[in-house]
């Protein structure tokens, strides 16, 4: 894999795809086990968790629905630290079991702002699945249910995630270059 440039910046490979897949299928089997019977959804944060959600969704074998919230906290490479509920949390979502399905977490601000929605709107449960985190930058206590890597404080684009909007369509996952 060769670097590539999006906008003004130059990105280096990081993960390829095929450990992306490794990582999905795991997760998908423990979903698998610890969900029989319970028909959970799950719901993707836009923009950046509609790839990882759908090749998740494809890897779960047992019953289970899927929806969307949209929440932002971006500006360029950098976090707000403010968070703007754009799609929220639908209203028959009470007594469900949700598993809210993030790309990257970086602060957890918008997790925690999102597991007191749910505490509001009285899910059965919720859990967090995370493709990515950056546990150097975790500025409040998550409680995850599954996370797909852990990586540095490095800005990445790729498998959904972006840089001012392009780079979601790359298969495998860049960070930028130094």
């Amino acid at each position: 894999m060769e670097p590539i440039l999006i906008h003004d910046k130059s990105f280096v490979p990081f993960i390829s795809s095929e450990e992306i897949d490794k990582a999905i299928d795991e997760m998908a089997k423990m979903i698998d086990k610890d969900y029989q019977g319970k028909a959970p959804i799950l719901i993707a944060i836009l923009k950046g968790a509609f790839v990882f959600l759908s090749n998740l969704s494809r890897a779960i074998s047992i019953p289970h629905e899927i929806d969307f919230i949209k929440v932002s906290s971006y500006a360029g490479t950098q976090s707000t630290g403010k968070v703007k509920e754009e799609i929220a949390f639908k209203d028959y979502l009470k007594s469900r079991h949700v598993i809210l399905v993030e790309d990257i977490v970086e602060t957890g601000n918008t997790l925690q702002f999102l597991q007191n929605r749910a505490i509001e709107m009285e899910f059965a449960s919720m859990q967090i699945v995370s493709l990515l985190l950056k546990p150097d930058c975790l500025k409040t206590k998550i409680d995850f249910y599954q996370i797909g890597f852990e990586i540095p404080n490095d800005f990445v684009v790729g498998y959904g995630m972006d840089y001012n909007e392009f780079g979601r369509e790359i298969k495998s996952i860049y960070r930028l270059e130094s």
